[in-house]
């Protein structure tokens, strides 16, 4: 996680007008996907007000996870460049830069950044961190501005001007490259879980998930509940695409992003779960926001996603029984294996079933 900037004071909008304009663009784009915590004061998720009134009164800090889809248009903005106000993305980004400003809460990038290492490089994604960094130095009324449709870029002297109070973070070198356990950990799972859709549906397909779960891999509880969806009688696969596709390369790239949107609900999950901070998940992505509520259980839980997309009742029994058996055993020590030679055997399998992903 990179160390986040102290929110010591807030910046108010601009006026009662802007501060209801920039709400509803958030609000009516549902960008805040999740939250680790009920609206503050009563009020809604999108009301800069409550988060006021839960600061002033000792409240624990309040952070948000920004996705790459956010991030991008502040990079951009960072580097002064025109933002075409007809982007959902830069009208979204800048008006939670606004809001965020409002509500004295901090920013998260770090998961995004290491999506921009994944897919260019560490110097790459070092890059786009300054470049954050001044966007997040810079006066919020110019993003107010921006995401009201006023501006279409940050004026340059306040660029410059950001860079001069820009935070510079210390990184150490290569550190956006390190490969995320979960990310890997995802992409196993879910490559096992594509090949299994092109090559089988319904019951079926998803015994055979929950063999190779216990029997050769490991249990991925997010991959399941997302197979219990995309294995079924009524296939939604809006959080895995281009599974389908005839382009080998488009199939391999849909599993790696669904690594990323697994990786940014499990990597969040642990932060709550750790840290007394409250968190928002914030996306413009709906895909992810659709995995994130299911994956953790604000979409219904387990019984009842099997009962919603498993219509044949014979079918939904048999896979809550196998469902029951399968998180015991996930509980169940496994016999011991030597950590390089077991690293050694995921790796082989990953490259098995990218193979097969590419035929």
């Amino acid at each position: 996680m990179v160390q986040a900037a102290p929110m010591d004071i807030t910046v108010p909008f601009s006026g009662s007008l802007e501060q209801r304009l920039v709400e509803d663009i958030l609000e009516r784009a549902d960008v805040f996907a999740l939250a680790s915590f009920e609206p503050l004061a009563q009020v809604s998720l999108y009301s800069h007000r409550g988060y006021l009134d839960h600061h002033r009164s000792g409240g624990a800090p309040v952070r948000a996870l920004l996705d790459r889809n956010l991030l991008s248009p502040l990079i951009r903005a960072g580097r002064g460049q025109v933002l075409p106000c007809d982007d959902s993305s830069v009208t979204l980004a800048a008006a939670l830069m606004a809001f965020t400003a409002a509500a004295g809460i901090e920013l998260e990038p770090s998961l995004a950044l290491y999506e921009v290492a994944g897919k260019t490089s560490h110097e790459a994604a070092r890059e786009e961190l300054a470049l954050f960094r001044i966007a997040e130095a810079t006066c919020p009324f110019s993003f107010e501005n921006i995401a009201l449709g006023r501006m279409d870029r940050v004026a340059p002297s306040i660029v410059a001007d950001a860079s001069t109070r820009a935070r510079n973070d210390a990184i150490p070198d290569g550190e956006f490259a390190r490969s995320l356990v979960e990310w890997k950990r995802h992409r196993l799972a879910l490559s096992k879980l594509a090949v299994l859709m092109r090559s089988t549906t319904g019951l079926p397909g998803m015994m055979e998930l929950l063999r190779w779960s216990e029997d050769d891999a490991y249990f991925d509880g997010l991959v399941l509940v997302l197979a219990t969806v995309v294995l079924s009688d009524r296939r939604d696969n809006r959080v895995l695409k281009g599974v389908f596709s005839n382009d080998p390369q488009k199939r391999l790239d849909g599993v790696d992003n669904a690594a990323w949107d697994l990786t940014y609900v499990s990597q969040l999950k642990k932060w709550i779960d750790a840290s007394p901070e409250l968190w928002l998940l914030c996306t413009a992505d709906k895909p992810l926001r659709h995995l994130a509520r299911v994956a953790l259980g604000l979409e219904g839980g387990g019984a009842e996603i099997v009962k919603r997309y498993w219509r044949a009742k014979g079918d939904a029994e048999l896979l809550l029984r196998e469902h029951e058996r399968a998180s015991a055993a996930a509980e169940r020590p496994r016999a011991s294996r030597e950590p390089e030679a077991w690293l050694r055997e995921l790796a082989e399998m990953q490259d098995a079933l990218s193979a097969q992903l590419r035929t």
